[in-house]
């Protein structure tokens, strides 16, 4: 089992209309925030060390705005303080916007580009609140690749207010043909109520007609030699699958480092787990060299049952091709989550939404659609 550190950076250049993640629009503390998540990193490496780094992840906010130095930095004191496994996986959240020398990221250690590309229609762009254009996305990448990236992933947003199903496969074929990317993240709209299009009234499509993009996008990934490893995630080859996101979905542990970031520590026993949320920027600068406390504002830590525990892992194990590993759960939970779920599971398998194989239980390709369902229904 391998570890993955994620590193929240909060800093935007703008609030896009349908953020829902924490962010905040203000100058950046390059040096000083680089220097809170190093502490935060000494203080709490202790719980984490049992297990090899295999990734670790800048996400954000706009972690391309971080100055390559200090993000390099911080991938140092990653790589100093805990064990980089074998082939360690550094991944930045990059937004076209950012005029960030691709060869500067390469030299601070990152390898693989996730862009934020979302659509290549202009008229879209603007909608959403983004700040770029189609070109900003086609100039950085090919900078990118230039400099010597050979794993990029691109994001594609599907279901958008007013959107076809010939604009998404437009959008996506566009994609495919200007920027080539490795692996491929298409995610359906989702707006919070207090997100600015929200506000002003505009809608994802429904359900069903976004479940007709999610399924004829699949195709057309597909003939253009894609393979879907999750609900929203698609590789050229397995090399090139975002290595940081798969060993969440398989149960893993992860660090989050930064302000608002998640952590997941398996209990000894991995029978149930310990969740930690960070405070907001401004406690969390006040407090990360403190001994931790739920004191803090805004931070919290939950101790998961052992039941909530067994759901989610069924809940993501679901929401990839591979499926759930049988040999994991039991060896966590002490059952084979066939077993477990007993007479619950032949009707899913009778209409073709699930797969029992001897060493997994998988959802079949129609089945991954509803794999949120799948798992309320053979939830213990």
């Amino acid at each position: 089992m391998e570890l993955g550190v994620y590193i929240h950076f909060p800093f935007c250049g703008s609030r896009c209309g349908y953020c829902d993640f924490y962010s905040t629009v203000q100058p950046v503390p390059h040096e000083v925030y680089a220097g809170a998540v190093l502490r935060e990193l000494t203080r709490r490496a202790p719980d984490f060390d049992v297990w090899p780094v295999g990734s670790i992840y800048f996400g954000g906010g706009t972690p391309s705005l971080w100055h390559p130095e200090q993000l390099g930095r911080v991938v140092r004191g990653v790589m100093q303080t805990l064990t980089p496994g074998p082939g360690l996986e550094v991944t930045v959240e990059l937004n076209p916007t950012t005029r960030v020398d691709p060869e500067l990221l390469l030299a601070a250690g990152v390898n693989r580009l996730s862009v934020g590309v979302q659509s290549m229609d202009d008229a879209v762009l603007h909608m959403l609140g983004r700040r770029h254009v189609a070109r900003d996305a086609v100039w950085i990448v090919q900078r990118a690749r230039a400099a010597g990236f050979a794993n990029i992933s691109c994001d594609v947003m599907l279901g958008l207010p007013g959107q076809s199903l010939e604009h998404h496969l437009c959008d996506v074929g566009r994609v495919l043909d200007q920027l080539q990317p490795d692996h491929v993240s298409t995610y359906g709209l989702t707006l919070a109520q207090a997100s600015p299009l929200h506000r002003r009234g505009l809608r994802a499509v429904d359900a069903d007609y976004m479940g007709q993009m999610m399924e004829q996008g699949r195709s057309l990934l597909r003939t253009a030699g894609f393979e879907q490893y999750e609900v929203s995630s698609y590789a050229r080859g397995a090399g090139v699958r975002g290595r940081h996101n798969e060993a969440v979905w398989h149960g893993g542990p992860y660090l989050g480092l930064g302000a608002r970031a998640h952590s997941m520590r398996l209990d000894p026993g991995a029978a149930r787990h310990r969740r930690q949320v960070n405070p907001e920027l401004g406690p969390y600068l006040d407090h990360v060299g403190d001994p931790w406390s739920e004191a803090v504002p805004g931070s919290g830590v939950e101790h998961v049952t052992r039941a909530r525990s067994r759901f989610e892992l069924l809940f993501l194990g679901l929401r990839t091709r591979q499926g759930l590993s049988r040999r994991s759960y039991q060896d966590r939970f002490g059952i084979d989550p066939v077993e477990e779920a007993g007479e619950r599971l032949d009707p899913l398998v009778r209409r073709g939404m699930l797969q029992v194989t001897p060493t997994h239980l998988r959802p079949t390709a129609a089945g991954i659609w509803f794999a949120d369902e799948l798992s309320v229904r053979l939830a213990p």
